[in-house]
């Protein structure tokens, strides 16, 4: 819980964990690119898109990815929504934490129009952008990167929401989608379920 009071403060990131980035960028590759990869020739078990495909590709990956508008149009994972909202219902205090890209100049503001407009403008409001997620306090962090390092040691707790590409993660705790989210979640933070 958090030091200053009892109610769990549960972070939780954008890409690939609230909104499906892999499928946005595969949508807009393969229409900027037909004679190129498909989504089937990238080795998913490499976190980072921009590493995925060969390195030839790596500019084109990129120039997608810094397109303006680009992180505006990415679409919830099924069931983030009502996951987000039953843990408001429940007490829980939720915060998004994502990092920006920096190379695309609208990054930011994409991704809190996008909660806006998918999750209702209370979560764009209860969104932090940082590229250090290691200063922002919280009981736990659910995030699909297999490490989340920075300057800080973390006071939360990293719950690894599951991806091909972190099967291998060090952290024990784990959340195969948002489905389970209570079966993980209130253990670990010392609640029991609703």
């Amino acid at each position: 819980m958090s030091p200053l009071t009892s109610t769990p403060l549960v972070l939780v990131d954008m890409d690939g964990v609230l909104v499906d980035l892999e499928a946005a960028f595969w949508d807009a590759f393969e229409t900027a690119h037909p004679a190129g990869p498909r989504r089937t020739d990238g080795d998913r078990t490499v976190f980072r898109i921009d590493e995925q495909l060969d390195p030839q590709w790596r500019d084109a990956v990129r120039s997608i990815m810094a397109a303006p508008g680009f992180f505006g149009g990415l679409r919830p994972v099924p069931g983030a929504v009502e996951a987000l909202d039953e843990m408001l219902d429940e007490g829980w205090d939720v915060r998004i934490c994502t990092a920006p890209l920096l190379h695309n100049p609208t990054c930011a503001s994409d991704k809190l129009a996008s909660l806006a407009r998918h999750f209702g403008q209370r979560w764009a409001e209860r969104a932090v952008i940082t590229k250090d997620k290691t200063l922002v306090r919280g009981d736990v962090l659910i995030d699909d990167k297999p490490v989340v390092n920075g300057d800080w040691t973390p006071v939360w707790k990293h719950v690894v929401f599951a991806a091909t590409y972190n099967q291998a993660a060090p952290s024990p705790y784990r959340m195969t989608g948002w489905a389970s989210w209570r079966q993980t979640l209130t253990p670990l933070l010392g609640r029991t379920a609703a």
